[in-house]
């Protein structure tokens, strides 16, 4: 979990979309494009500079802010 302005929340983006849709969400949309985090394999191999980043952004929002209940389309059968 990741420590907000006033309390915890655990997420985790896992695909590229959801990478990109993250740091849009925070406000750092060039990011995506960071040859860092373009992809899973240079995530993988940046993965302490990105959980780092990524708790950064984190920490300066709220639990109750709306960014924290947008998530990307459910892609599960019925």
């Amino acid at each position: 979990p990741y420590r907000t302005l006033d309390d915890y929340v655990c997420m985790m983006p896992y695909t590229d979309a959801h990478w990109r849709q993250f740091f849009a969400e925070v406000g750092r949309p060039e990011l995506a494009d960071d040859a860092r985090f373009v992809d899973i394999a240079a995530r993988t191999r940046s993965i302490e500079s990105l959980y780092a980043l990524a708790g950064e952004f984190i920490a300066g929002r709220s639990t109750a802010a709306p960014w924290t209940r947008r998530r990307a389309p459910s892609r599960t059968r019925r």
